[in-house]
């Protein structure tokens, strides 16, 4: 039986290997893959949720691993980005699903040796109320907040004033 999560990683690896178009990936991973419904729905929400967001699940990955995520494997990675997704932005996802099977898709992924980390670092984050920085740097604050890249916040703050380009993002 194919695992939507499963295929949404493996969809958001070819998006960092190939830098292609987002949804001829997921189109392409969806059609070759054997899910249906309900499966087909959740893994285009984890895949495109967890591309959506992911300058902001980097800044939050980035707090809890003492390696640069450059410097990590990118199917870990992307395995603790799809957790850490439904962790914070899936209301209806039980904590225990969302690490559990993330742990298991580490063992299915050849990323066996991570799993203790994987199951440490969305354990941690489960328990732990985010903040999102608040520094001097309004627009830092604002591309992690949002998950907006800095030079496109800039470009708003500039044509519009910090507050409505806050109202633009939110």
């Amino acid at each position: 039986m194919a695992n939507a999560r499963k295929i949404a990683v493996k969809a958001l690896m070819k998006m960092d290997s190939d830098d292609a178009y987002s949804n001829i990936v997921i189109n392409n991973a969806l059609n070759n893959s054997e899910l249906t419904g309900v499966d087909r729905a959740f893994c285009s929400v984890l895949f495109y949720g967890t591309l959506e967001r992911r300058i902001t699940l980097d800044h939050i990955l980035s707090k809890y691993c003492k390696q640069p995520l450059a410097e990590m494997n990118n199917a870990i990675v992307n395995i603790l980005r799809c957790g850490i997704y439904q962790l914070k932005y899936m209301d209806k996802i039980p904590v225990s699903a969302a690490v559990n099977e993330s742990v298991k898709l580490s063992k299915k992924s050849k990323c066996a040796f991570a799993s203790g980390l994987i199951n440490s670092v969305l354990r941690k984050i489960s328990s732990t109320d985010i903040k999102m920085p608040e520094t001097d740097n309004k627009i830092y604050d604002l591309s992690i907040a949002y998950s907006c890249p800095e030079s496109l916040v800039t470009q708003f703050v500039t044509d519009y004033g910090v507050t409505y380009a806050e109202k633009i993002l939110r």
